[in-house]
């Protein structure tokens, strides 16, 4: 009985292993198939990618230099407040744009009203100097005829009263 169980088990092996060396040939080139359309998709997944990071850094990079230049003219110009950002879009850089503006026109109404107070200013200013000037005119025809200045141009000093020269000031109360 061991004789014939040793057989059947040998001949089940040796059918075992020509079975598995029939489908070896098949799985290596099962496996470097697979091997090979693995390699073949995961470059082309880096290189979508890297096309996506670039795109996607030129999406973010070519309006903020847009809005830097803009901001460089604006700034090395000669101060014009009526520049204003392009304020087209629905995103960050497009608010960034309006919240400039909004700024602007803030500043340039401020500047208007300074403006307009200077000008204020100076009219008031001008007015009184014809006033002051009319009124040292005015003075100097009013000026007592008998006074009139010695030979060194100065006027000459008004007499003290006898009651209160040479005496010292009286002590402050505490």
């Amino acid at each position: 009985m061991y004789g014939r169980v040793a057989g059947g088990v040998d001949q089940l092996l040796t059918s075992a292993q020509q079975r598995a060396a029939t489908a070896k040939a098949p799985a290596r080139s099962s496996a470097t198939r697979t091997s090979r359309l693995a390699n073949v998709v995961g470059s082309i997944a880096l290189v979508l990618s890297i096309i996506l990071a670039v795109a996607l850094s030129l999406s973010v990079i070519r309006p903020l230099r847009t809005i830097g230049d803009r901001l460089a003219d604006i700034a090395e110009g000669e101060g014009d407040l009526a520049r204003r950002l392009v304020a087209r879009g629905n995103d960050e850089f497009t608010d960034v744009s309006r919240m400039f503006n909004t700024f602007v026109d803030k500043i340039t109404a401020t500047v208007r009203a300074i403006g307009g107070s200077a000008s204020t200013v100076a009219s008031a200013s001008e007015k009184l100097t014809d006033t002051s000037t009319r009124i040292m005119t005015s003075a100097q025809r009013s000026a007592p005829s008998g006074r009139r200045r010695d030979r060194s141009g100065s006027w000459p000093r008004p007499a003290r009263c006898p009651t209160t020269c040479g005496r010292s000031r009286p002590a402050p109360r505490r």
